[in-house]
């Protein structure tokens, strides 16, 4: 038995021995495969460390790089801007011929001659102004005529169809409180007016003044060495635009009255129309039933003038009839049998305007005056 335990116990030793040599050897391992993982760790974090730095110095490459080249462009954008700028300017300065007269010694209450023929370009010339003085004192004038408007000029744009000719421009210093009115005598060339499609009861003066194109009193006063003469009275002095003031016109109502008749009655198509154009013109109003034209009339308009157009019409078709004159609708039309059932039908009627002549139903002279014979006589009956 002892020697049964012996052998046992120092099989137990050898085998504890053997056992805790396993687990250091095990332990050692880990201990290498945990050194080996952080060496991969390591190397890896530096590897992208070094990757972001390559990263960051391409993206702060590539912004630099960007911003320059908007630096760059906006510097030619910049100059390019500004040559033309100056090349515009240069063209409308170019086309400009100035007047300077200072005026010594004016009096109060009276009206100063100031002889400004320098200012003339061939296309526009302004030979003479007559300035009223409110105050003693010394002032000079500087009148520039220009063919096309100057740098800081305000477009001259108007929605009545005026034309812009040329332009003045006046500096000065006397204030206007102190100019109680100021006539221009000026000239245009006939080949302006002709390119522009203008003629010279056409022209007026405008000045620029508190953000608007105002129209001044101007006067055609004939030709004088080929040239068209006009005078302008002006509250004030600025910039000013020589126009060729044109009619525009509103159709602003088409009604007809009444809109239920028989056959041989009378009704009427009203039309207002309204020039808010700065001349005066003629204007055609056409009526039509049913989109085929029955009658043409002309008006004339005078500027920012209205005038009423009655179209008078005696139907001879029983029919309902869409009236308009020009693009505006003036209602329906109902045409109803006359009272004696002397209605002739509507189907392939005919009929001519007062003016015009058209296939459009039953709305000629010829035929109202057949049917208001026929209704006499069945009343004689």
């Amino acid at each position: 038995v002892e020697n049964t335990t012996d052998d046992t116990t120092d099989a137990l030793e050898n085998t504890t021995d053997d056992t805790t040599d396993a687990v250091e050897n095990t332990t050692d391992a880990v201990q290498n495969t945990t050194d080996t993982v952080e060496g991969t760790l390591d190397n890896t974090t530096d590897a992208v460390q070094n990757t972001t730095d390559t990263v960051d110095d391409t993206l702060d490459n590539t912004t630099d790089a960007v911003n320059e080249t908007l630096e760059n462009t906006t510097d030619a954008v910049e100059n390019t801007t500004g040559e033309t700028t100056d090349t515009v300017n240069d063209t409308a300065d170019s086309l400009a011929e100035s007047s300077t007269t200072t005026v010594e010694n004016a009096t109060a209450g009276e009206t100063v001659s100031v002889n400004t023929s320098a200012a003339d370009t061939g296309t526009i010339g302004v030979s003479e102004m007559e300035v009223g003085v409110e105050r003693s004192g010394d002032f000079t004038l500087n009148v520039t005529a220009a063919d096309a408007p100057l740098n800081g000029t305000p477009e001259y744009e108007r929605s009545d169809g005026g034309v812009g000719l040329a332009n003045v421009r006046v500096d000065h210093t006397i204030a206007d409180e102190n100019i109680s009115n100021v006539t221009f005598t000026f000239t245009l060339s006939d080949s302006r007016l002709e390119a522009r499609n203008a003629t010279p009861e056409e022209v007026a003066l405008y000045r620029h003044h508190d953000g608007a194109w105002n129209a001044l009193e101007t006067e055609y006063l004939g030709t004088e060495g080929g040239r068209h003469v006009f005078r302008a009275e002006s509250p004030g002095l600025s910039d000013f635009t020589a126009a060729a003031q044109k009619p525009s016109f509103e159709l602003q109502q088409a009604i007809v009255d009444p809109t239920e008749i028989r056959v041989g009655q009378q009704t009427d198509i009203r039309v207002r129309i309204k020039n808010v154009g700065d001349a005066d013109g003629s204007y055609t109003a056409t009526l039509l039933f049913d989109g085929e034209t029955v009658e043409v009339k002309q008006v004339t308009v005078a500027a920012d003038g209205i005038r009423q157009v009655t179209f008078e019409r005696t139907p001879s078709r029983v029919g309902q009839y869409e009236a308009q004159v020009n693009n505006v609708s003036a209602g329906r039309l109902s045409v109803q049998p006359s009272a004696t059932g002397a209605a002739t039908p509507s189907a392939g009627a005919t009929a001519s305007g007062d003016t015009t002549s058209s296939s459009a139903p039953g709305f000629g002279v010829g035929a109202a005056v057949g049917a208001l014979a026929v209704a006499a006589l069945a009343r004689r009956d």
